[in-house]
């Protein structure tokens, strides 16, 4: 009697365990917008932004789609190794030439990398 309780609590406990909640899973790639399939870090920000640090540049994901900023932006490298927010809400991008400071709401300005500098033409903030 004592072996068939223990079979029937064993078959009710695993029962339970098969029939646990899966959490979906969304995999992203370069056909869904990100820069780069290549990524080196994710890092979320404190407005539910998720920034992905990518081999050739840095991707911005709102829950929906991407915004991208690459050298055409300003970084001065392609290569974007990490992101930090500081408490003043900018964003400090450590790339493979340097670190970057990002406004997002600024005047995309590309990085002419020749002579290493912003071709900035306006006076209008850059990104």
């Amino acid at each position: 009697m004592k072996k068939a309780l223990v079979a029937i609590n064993l078959v009710l406990i695993f029962s339970g365990v098969a029939f646990a909640e899966r959490l979906s899973f969304k995999s992203y790639t370069a056909a869904d917008g990100l820069v780069s399939d290549d990524v080196s870090k994710i890092v979320a920000d404190s407005r539910g932004f998720l920034w992905f640090c990518t081999i050739e540049g840095l991707s911005r994901f709102d829950g929906y789609r991407f915004k991208n900023y690459t050298q055409e932006q300003g970084l001065p490298h392609q290569s974007v190794n990490d992101l930090l927010e500081t408490a003043d809400g900018d964003y400090l991008v450590a790339t493979s030439n340097g670190l970057a400071v990002l406004n997002p709401t600024g005047t995309a300005y590309p990085w002419n990398i020749t002579e290493g500098r912003l071709d900035q033409v306006s006076s209008e903030p850059p990104l």
